[in-house]
């Protein structure tokens, strides 16, 4: 495997003058490089866990998808209502929390990370210090490409990568604030939280997948889209088409970027060469 920025299907030489594994002959390999994309896995997603009424004290228990695997970057979403205080999780990385709503900061969008050190591994509890009734909503995805030990590819700035709506009409579509990645490959991902109930449908940005989403219950409805992002720079999501039965809704829209591993896309592309020999008699 090598770098650099040939177009795909170039060939070019390379000549040995003391031939291979002690053949009497000089060769020349002639090698055709094939464009490869970014080593992102398709990103595994464990079960979503919801929940209308439950002490923050007590908590949501979501498992990771049963396909992860050591080293896999895990990244846990958890969304809450009310005003709580995210609390500490043990063996996980707080990586942003964000408190938001119409007067009072009635809803938090937490986002957590860690590195898998086991083959599916099991369950994680994640509560706030709250006593009282919360709405909770948590899942794990599992992305396997990610760097080894930065999780972010660009650190996350409340100011810079989050918009609110308040009070928005229905249907509506409304965009993500863009994000400039530090890496090729980066995997920019899209959260959508939606406040009260009656969403009826949605449609991602385009060029983006819908990777999750809870569709119909009170704050606890959210859309989640990715995309890997080659070259880097400036990203700027298309706006999100979404409908609703409730004509007042208040939205929150974070947009965040992974680092992807080392050596992924390179400053360009990765390649995959295949060798050909062919044997040359000395002059």
């Amino acid at each position: 495997m090598a770098k650099g920025a040939p177009a795909t299907g170039d060939r070019f030489t390379e000549r040995s003058p003391n031939g291979v594994m002690g053949m009497p002959y000089s060769f020349l390999a002639k090698t055709a490089i094939v464009g490869r994309t970014c080593n992102w896995a398709v990103p595994l997603v464990g079960t979503i866990v919801s929940n209308a009424a439950i002490a923050g004290t007590t908590g949501i228990t979501v498992t990771p998808h049963s396909g992860t695997i050591t080293g896999d970057l895990m990244i846990a979403i958890i969304l809450d209502t009310l005003q709580p205080t995210v609390d500490t999780i043990t063996g996980w990385t707080l990586l942003f929390t964000v408190r938001d709503g119409n007067g009072v900061p009635d809803r938090t969008q937490s986002v957590y990370g860690k590195y898998a050190t086991q083959d599916a591994p099991g369950a994680t509890t994640f509560t706030n210090n709250s006593a009282v009734a919360d709405e909770m909503l948590g899942f794990i995805l599992t992305f396997n490409g990610g760097h080894a030990s930065t999780m972010l590819d660009v650190a996350w700035n409340e100011t810079l990568h989050k918009k609110s709506d308040f009070n928005t009409p229905s249907p509506n579509d409304i965009a993500h604030q863009p994000i400039t990645t530090n890496s090729t490959g980066a995997y920019v991902l899209l959260l959508h939280r939606v406040g009260l109930a009656g969403m009826t449908s949605t449609a991602v940005p385009t060029g983006y997948t819908k990777l999750a989403s809870n569709i119909g219950e009170s704050e606890r409805q959210f859309i989640l889209a990715g995309k890997i992002v080659n070259p880097l720079g400036v990203e700027t999501p298309d706006v999100a088409l979404w409908t609703s039965t409730d004509t007042g809704q208040d939205c929150t829209l974070i947009t965040f970027a992974l680092k992807p591993i080392d050596g992924a896309c390179g400053g360009g592309n990765v390649y995959d060469f295949q060798v050909t020999f062919r044997r040359r008699r000395r002059a």
